[in-house]
C-alpha cells in the first residue's frame, strides 16, 4: 500500500470518528452518572469561585475546569447546561484524536529516520551495537548458548 492510500484512508478514518463523535454529542445527551453530577458541581464551585470545594483529594480538577470553561464561553441555562458538557466532552475528544494523529505520525517518522529495513524492530543504537556481539543461537552451539545467556554483556 503506498503512503498516498494510507493517508486516504487515514483521513476517511478521522472524518468517521469525528461524525460519530458529534452524534454521541448531539443525540446520546441522556446518559448520566454520579462522577458527572460531582463534575458539574465542582464546575459550578469554580466559577463561584469556592476554592474549598474545588480542590480535594478524589476528583480532578482539570476536568471540571474545562466545563467551567465551556460554561465561561457559552453561558448555558439550567435547561440546557447538560448539552454544554457534552459539547466540551466532543472538544476534548477532538483534542485526543489530534494528540493520537500527532503521536502516531511521529512513531513513522522516527521508523523512517533510524530504521533501515522496514520488517526489522526497531531499536536504540546501544542494543544494535551490542546484538552484533551476541552468539548465535544455532541448535548446534547448544551448550554455548547457556553460557552465553548467563554470561553479562558489556558495551561501549
Amino acid at each position: 500500500m503506498n503512503s498516498s492510500r494510507i493517508r486516504k484512508i487515514t483521513l476517511i478514518y478521522l472524518v468517521l470518528l469525528v461524525l460519530c463523535g458529534i452524534g454521541y454529542a448531539k443525540y446520546d445527551s441522556y446518559g448520566l452518572d454520579g462522577d458527572a453530577v460531582a463534575f458539574m458541581d465542582i464546575a459550578d464551585a469554580l466559577r463561584a469561585h469556592d476554592f474549598a470545594h474545588v480542590v480535594n483529594g478524589y476528583w480532578n480538577p482539570a476536568y471540571a475546569a474545562m466545563l467551567a470553561a465551556g460554561q465561561a464561553i457559552s453561558h448555558p441555562s439550567r435547561w440546557n447546561e447538560l448539552q454544554t458538557f457534552y459539547w466540551v466532552n466532543f472538544w476534548i475528544y477532538l483534542g485526543c484524536l489530534a494528540a493520537c494523529v500527532y503521536f502516531v505520525r511521529s512513531l513513522v517518522l522516527v521508523r523512517e529516520r533510524y530504521a533501515t529495513d522496514a520488517s526489522a524492530p526497531l531499536r536504540s543504537r546501544q542494543a544494535r551495537s551490542c546484538s552484533s556481539r551476541l552468539p548465535s543461537c544455532s541448535p548446534a552451539s547448544s551448550a554455548n548458548y547457556t553460557s552465553a545467556l548467563c554470561a553479562p554483556i558489556r558495551c561501549s
